[in-house]
């Protein structure tokens, strides 16, 4: 994360009229650093940029050939700097409603994502400062996501409704008779261990998976488990992998759900990924489709319709700030 500039608006005006003479313009013998945008009243600097966009352009340096490194790295810093300034713009936003995040605030964030990962701080550390970041640069940017949920919860989380008949639509459109393809709809978890996910051994990823096996099968929502503890990316979307053919699925995927009825749990099985099981939703046979009980569903179903128009509406609220501000790039 950037730090901000807290220079005065004076002291921008200046800095901008030079930086726009003379990008990167010498004073006093020495190389002064160049503003790539401003917003509002604030500033973001070249070196503010590379500093967030390190762990990219480090990346891009050793794993994309010459001939295109030049193209990728301009547009990795583009897209770096548009995230920059819709964070200075949440920031202000946050500043204008009074709204702040303490150190003591961030410290608890940091050490549930340390303790969710079954990482110490320390070990977080040591991975930023390897991947080019800095553990104080990660802070803030624990910091800003504290802001924007604040900002989301007051402006937008109690205009977001989701209703009974929404959630109706959806699981009969979803998990009802609209397969459009014979197959198996999946929810997938899976644990994993040294490279492939957060546990340090084969053992300790086997027995964190059946563990969240049994809270699911006890009523725990498998999308909120999946969300927060799987390894795999499809932990974004709640597990939720789509329909399969039976030819479309792996071996030990077949044999995992071939008997199982809709709304029942796989077995933990060890596979290339580490330790997996999976939900089965529903299954289309010919002209026969079968279906999870909407119960068993429907918090998940709410979750999934809440995220979805939570996201655009805060979308729309963005651009809402991007029409009202001052915004000047020159990159």
């Amino acid at each position: 994360m950037y730090f901000r500039n807290q220079v005065k608006v004076r002291h921008i005006i200046i800095f901008f009229i030079i930086s726009m003479v003379i990008p990167g313009f010498v004073w006093g013998g020495k190389l002064v650093d160049r503003i790539v945008a401003v917003v509002n009243t604030e500033a973001i600097t070249l070196s503010e940029l590379n500093q967030e966009a390190a762990p990219f352009l480090n990346r891009i340096r050793k794993e994309v050939p010459d001939s295109r490194q030049e193209s990728q790295i301009k547009q990795a810093k583009q897209e770096v700097l548009e995230k920059m300034i819709d964070q200075e713009l949440i920031r202000q936003e946050a500043e204008n409603e009074h709204i702040s995040v303490s150190d003591e605030e961030v410290d608890t964030t940091l050490a549930r994502i340390a303790e969710s990962n079954n990482r110490t701080v320390e070990e977080i550390e040591n991975e930023l400062r390897s991947s080019g970041a800095s553990l104080e640069d990660y802070r803030e940017n624990i910091r800003l996501q504290i802001l924007r949920s604040k900002l989301v919860g007051q402006k937008i989380r109690a205009k977001t409704v989701v209703t009974d008949e929404q959630i109706e639509d959806y699981y009969q459109k979803i998990y009802g008779n609209s397969y459009n393809k014979e197959g198996y709809h999946l929810l997938q978890f899976a644990a994993g261990w040294d490279s492939k996910g957060r546990h340090e051994s084969r053992e300790e990823a086997r027995k964190y998976a059946e563990k969240m096996r049994r809270k699911i099968k006890n009523g725990a929502n498998f999308s909120e488990i999946t969300r927060e503890h799987s390894d795999l990316p499809s932990a974004s979307e709640g597990g939720d992998i789509g329909v399969f053919g039976k030819n479309e699925l792996a071996p030990y995927m077949w044999q995992s759900i071939k008997e199982l009825q809709p709304g029942e749990l796989s077995p933990v099985i060890e596979t290339g990924s580490g330790f997996q099981f999976f939900l089965l939703l529903g299954s289309k046979n010919g002209n026969v489709s079968q279906k999870a009980p909407l119960k068993m569903v429907r918090q998940s179903i709410r979750e999934k319709l809440y995220r979805k128009s939570l996201e655009k509406r805060f979308e729309n609220w963005t651009k809402e700030l991007q029409e009202k501000a001052y915004i000047k790039k020159m990159l």
